[in-house]
């Protein structure tokens, strides 16, 4: 069912159904060259990333309507490729039987991150673009940092000497322990967290956090009056070291 032909058509990983999961159990050498590991032998349920459970969705999906799935994600599971784009096929063992295996065509998508890069640089706010880590329980422990545009460079003190920042869990530390920024202010706005700093030079910049479309977008601000909001509780609080 699966070999070398399989190939041609590009990087692909065959996963088989096992009550409610999948386990992968074919790797083209192509798509563990790109995703720098090798799957194989490993359940869904157990990719550490924010996708997971959407793509064993679109697995079942495939397997129960038996067509065909296209699909663009972002996935954190590869430090070598962020942006994907898939081809999900259904696979039967003979015609009588329902299709119990899947097969998936993998793309990389990494031209993606230079566009967002051109319009995060030419805003005026400063913004950092993260993906979402999960812990076991499948809730936001972390999110690892994707790029952050000039303007946020400018405003954290970013330049060519910096050590890299690579979650922003690192981020908020360092705002603390290095630019020496103090929180003064803590509010929910909407659906985002917005917390007010001040730096040594009495400057206040407002940092909102927010989770839209698997991305968690942060954004920089500098404040030319402060204006202190109520404390509230959201769920970033744990991340951001405020709950």
């Amino acid at each position: 069912m699966y070999s070398k032909s399989a190939e041609t058509f590009g990087d692909s990983v065959v996963s088989l159904k096992v009550g409610n999961d999948h386990i992968v159990v074919a790797q083209s050498e192509g798509y563990i060259r790109h995703l720098g590991q090798d799957l194989r032998g490993i359940r869904t349920s157990e990719l550490k990333f924010a996708t997971a459970n959407s793509l064993r969705e679109l697995y079942d999906d495939s397997l129960a309507r038996k067509r065909p799935i296209y699909a663009r994600y972002i996935s954190s599971l590869s430090d070598q490729n962020v942006y994907w784009e898939t081809l999900i096929l259904p696979l039967a063992v003979d015609e009588q039987s329902a299709p119990i295996f899947t097969i998936s065509y993998v793309a990389t998508l990494n031209e993606k991150i230079d566009i967002l890069q051109i319009l995060y640089d030419r805003s005026p706010v400063g913004i950092v673009a993260a993906v979402p880590i999960m812990n076991g329980q499948n809730k936001t422990d972390d999110a690892r940092i994707l790029t952050m545009n000039n303007k946020a460079k400018q405003i954290l003190r970013q330049g060519p000497a910096s050590g890299p920042m690579h979650t922003v869990g690192e981020l908020i530390r360092y705002l603390g322990a290095e630019l020496r920024w103090t929180g003064i202010a803590t509010a929910r706005e909407g659906q985002a967290t917005r917390v007010d700093y001040r730096n040594p030079e009495g400057e206040v910049f407002a940092m909102t956090i927010e989770l839209v479309n698997q991305l968690l977008l942060i954004t920089f601000a500098e404040q030319n009056q402060h204006q202190p909001d109520v404390k509230t509780t959201s769920r970033f609080a744990r991340l951001l070291g405020l709950g």
